[in-house]
């Protein structure tokens, strides 16, 4: 199989093996889409070049093209994969494959809740043979089921580049003071990622709400402030006038969500700050953090996604909030902080006590605190600061707990079943799936 990247593509670095370590594999490449998304931090471009490398690192060569000359590849089979929402990008995997290779399967990697798209574009792909939709979290999963019963989904989480990764063998040092500089080389007490909104732009998603529901939306943000576990649809249908639920109007629940899942976001992430007055807190992300009123808060409104465990290796504590979003998932920021050997400190969540608590598969490398209780986490916070050795425990528990199984070389092997199973809705021979190194 030759090596080259399909023309609509991205021309992607590295090594594809002519002969890798696949057998009989049904997806034997996985087409990824040029690194032309806008979004803030240039975080799914980020992604793509992640996830790339991590499919090559296991033997799936990524953007193989179709033999030369219109014949028809019988043996390409191929998976073509984006983040988020790129509209055109499943006609373009199809275009590329017409006639020349295997219809490829489409994966759509949703890396945001699925109420942030609207109902004609679920509508479009619902009709998509050989489509499936990957989800990072499985709060409200229901909806695409009640909603576009013809969409099949499967949840497949964040994952981090092994250059995340801190140096193991000066996690300890780096924590205690007289190792690696007078005091460590962590010169940031507390750091914390993230957005929030302003005033102005909280008014603005207000705007695009009908007025008659003003009064659900606040007692929707009202009731999922005092109640993190609650999830939207939980809370709309508590809420939501006579005739109004869950199961209908797809387009008014979206602006709902966007609007009182923005105030709460703002709202918690704020308090948990302001309950932090007097540590050395550096907050990374934009929006008015310094609204908080916290003495003692550096705000740097502005940083790569690329360039974030830079700043994690540098922290002793991450206050890594998880997204408001959802309610019982986990984004990319717990695992860039455990990656980074920073002490993590993340609010109470059931598949975060699963993943990383006692009881995971390493015992616990997290400290958690009730998110609607700003006081807590500044108990959590405060013993951490007040114990290197704990800190730094915790760090390498962490750093073992991302490099073990939260990689993106470890998501490739959900990419390439998920893809496997719509080649068969697409008439792909059953084959069966070998990658080296995943299990």
């Amino acid at each position: 199989m030759r090596a080259e990247p399909t023309a609509s593509f991205r021309s992607f670095g590295g090594a594809n093996a002519a002969d890798g370590p696949i057998v009989g594999a049904m997806i034997n490449t996985l087409w990824l889409a040029a690194s032309n998304y806008t979004t803030q931090y240039d975080l799914i471009n980020a992604f793509i070049g992640d996830v790339g490398r991590a499919a090559q690192s296991v033997g799936l060569p990524v953007n193989v093209a179709p033999t030369e000359g219109g014949a028809m590849d019988e043996a390409l089979r191929p998976g073509a994969l984006y983040f988020n929402f790129s509209p055109d990008f499943p006609a373009k995997a199809r275009e590329a494959a017409a006639g020349r290779c295997a219809t490829p399967a489409v994966l759509q990697w949703l890396i945001d809740h699925p109420l942030t798209q609207g109902a004609e574009a679920w509508r479009a792909v619902e009709k998509l043979p050989g489509y499936r939709l990957l989800t990072v979290s499985d709060d409200d999963a229901q909806l695409i089921a009640l909603h576009f019963p013809g969409i099949r989904q499967v949840r497949c989480w964040h994952g981090v580049d092994p250059s995340a990764l801190c140096d193991s063998t000066q996690i300890e040092a780096s924590h205690n003071a007289g190792g690696i500089g007078a005091g460590g080389s962590r010169d940031i007490d507390v750091l914390v990622t993230g957005t929030v909104l302003s005033p102005e732009q909280l008014a603005e998603r207000r705007r695009e709400v009908p007025a008659a529901l003003h009064r659900v939306c606040d007692e929707i943000v009202a009731l999922r402030l005092a109640h993190p576990w609650m999830a939207f649809t939980q809370a709309w249908d508590l809420c939501a006038p006579l005739g109004l639920h869950s199961r209908t109007h797809w387009d008014v629940l979206r602006i709902v969500f966007l609007s009182t899942t923005a105030a709460v976001n703002t709202r918690r992430r704020l308090a948990l700050v302001k309950g932090l007055d007097g540590l050395n807190v550096t907050v990374i992300g934009r929006g008015p953090w310094a609204s908080a009123g916290t003495r003692g808060l550096t705000v740097v409104p502005e940083v790569k996604y690329g360039d974030l465990p830079a700043w994690f290796a540098r922290a002793r504590v991450s206050l890594a909030v998880s997204p408001t979003q959802f309610v019982h998932g986990f984004s990319e920021r717990l695992l860039l902080s455990l990656a980074g050997g920073c002490a993590s400190a993340t609010d109470d969540r059931l598949w975060v006590r699963r993943e990383f608590g006692a009881q995971s598969p390493g015992g616990a490398c997290i400290e958690t605190f009730a998110a609607e209780q700003p006081q807590a986490c500044r108990g959590v916070i405060e013993g951490l600061l007040a114990d290197r050795s704990r800190c730094a425990a915790l760090g390498a528990a962490g750093r073992t707990a991302a490099a073990e199984r939260h990689l993106w070389r470890h998501r490739v092997q959900t990419i390439a079943q998920v893809a496997s199973n719509a080649g068969t809705e697409l008439g792909w021979k059953a084959e069966q799936l070998t990658m080296a190194g995943v299990q």
